[in-house]
């Protein structure tokens, strides 16, 4: 194969990371990258009288004709623009709208063509010094310990006994014995089961529910009307009609738990339950600080070597990103499109703002880790691996063959990329901020 000098290469920047590439083939270079088609095309096709691929080449297209032609042609451009690109020393992220079938390939003449590529940002990385951002203080308050208790205590519902006689409101749940029955039939039970009216049995419509139970008191008993559908537990009984028994055994007023109530639930002093509340809220707060660190610095970044990106794929992800709010606030909201739609178009120029900073930051977060040599590695997958599994209650092999199967490996690894540069720079700041205490103390 001929080398990249047989070729003439030009470029031409359209417009930041937009590059029109001017290339002319000899027609020696043609005629070789058509053979070694041919000859590619050959190695499962057996030639009477040669070993595979010894065959010479005018056999070779004699036997094959006109059936590699196309092949060839786009073996030629494939390897001519790959060794263009590299000879202008292009960045390249993709080559845009080329179509090769427009283009006629003679074996008799040199091949003249131009594509158009955009390419990764040039982008010139201040010294980490330049960079400084101000510590806050991450120490907890007792408001912030009083929240997290409170958000706990709302997750522990606490029930106490109304005066004798009160009956079910939307303030109260009732706790009952409960039986499903078909005919005569006795099937799946549950006792102590805790309901509200707005908390319909299974197969039991929610204006019917509320008819059925509104103002009962302990002691009543209750027959409600239930339909079996799909997921009952008695598969026979799926699609028939039946009831619900259930014995009112009391009514109950729901409340949060208190902090005693917290820490005798987890066999712990009330002390030391709101000591490891501490601890969670300040692991919190040291996340949070650590968040709004790495942003900073991403801003001060950009602010002091700012970059342009291809404006055509800035303009696709403010329309990928326009696009794919409309989907989740219509799945949100379940509003019409059509009035959904109205209603964004009001903050489509704040969006594409946003996503013009979040692609910014992605090709940012490439140079870093360029520069400081970050890698992802197997280890780093399989423990980002177990991450995911633990978190959604399965083996880390059942994820990965899941992320292999689905084909996102490497959005999982852009995203332990991005975890381990924003790691990188905290700690930057943090040895910055142990220097200049240092300094201060000296």
């Amino acid at each position: 194969m001929s080398s990249n000098s047989t070729l003439e290469v030009q470029k031409k920047e359209l417009n930041p990371c937009h590059w029109e590439v001017s290339v002319t083939v000899p027609a020696a270079r043609v005629v070789e990258e058509h053979n070694h088609a041919y000859q590619s095309a050959a190695r499962g096709v057996k030639i009477p009288g040669f070993r595979p691929g010894k065959a010479p080449i005018s056999l070779l297209r004699a036997t094959l004709g006109d059936t590699v032609l196309e092949d060839a042609k786009q073996h030629l451009f494939e390897h001519v623009m790959g060794d263009a690109i590299r000879e202008v020393e292009l960045q390249v992220l993709r080559v845009k709208d080329f179509d090769s079938s427009k283009i006629e390939v003679s074996e008799e003449s040199d091949l003249a063509f131009v594509f158009q590529v955009e390419t990764t940002p040039n982008i010139q990385l201040p010294s980490w010094d330049d960079i400084q951002v101000s510590s806050e203080d991450t120490t907890p308050t007792e408001e912030q310990v009083d929240e997290a208790v409170a958000s706990v205590a709302q997750r522990q519902t606490q029930f106490d006994e109304t005066d004798e006689g009160t009956t079910l409101k939307e303030e109260y749940v009732m706790n009952c014995d409960l039986v499903y029955m078909m005919e005569d039939q006795k099937g799946p039970d549950a006792q102590d089961v805790k309901l509200s009216l707005d908390s319909p049995l299974y197969g039991v419509e929610e204006d019917a529910w509320k008819e059925a139970v509104e103002g009962v008191c302990a002691g009543t008993e209750k027959r409600i009307p239930v339909t079996f559908n799909d997921g009952f537990s008695e598969a026979d009984w799926v699609g028939k009609s039946g009831e619900a028994v259930l014995q009112v055994k009391s009514i109950l007023t729901p409340r949060p738990a208190t902090e005693d109530e917290l820490a005798e639930h987890v066999s712990m002093k009330p002390e030391e339950f709101r000591e490891r509340l501490t601890q969670q809220v300040i692991h919190e707060n040291n996340q949070r600080e650590m968040a709004r660190v790495v942003e900073a610095m991403f801003a001060k970044i950009l602010d002091q070597r700012p970059f342009e990106l291809a404006p055509s794929m800035v303009q696709e992800e403010a329309d990928n990103s326009f696009e794919s709010q409309i989907q989740r606030t219509i799945r949100e909201s379940g509003m019409p499109e059509e009035k959904i739609r109205k209603e964004m178009e009001q903050h489509r120029d704040e969006i594409a703002d946003v996503s013009h900073r979040r692609l910014k930051i992605f090709f940012l977060i490439r140079e870093i880790a360029r520069q400081e040599k970050l890698r992802v590695t197997g280890k780093d997958m399989d423990q980002a691996y177990r991450a995911l599994g633990a978190r959604h209650g399965l083996d880390s092999k059942a994820i990965k063959k899941l992320y292999k199967e689905q084909q996102r490996e490497d959005d999982l690894a852009s995203d332990v990329l991005e975890g381990k540069v924003r790691e990188y720079l905290h700690k930057t700041h943090l040895e910055q901020s142990a220097v200049e205490a240092d300094s201060a103390e000296a």
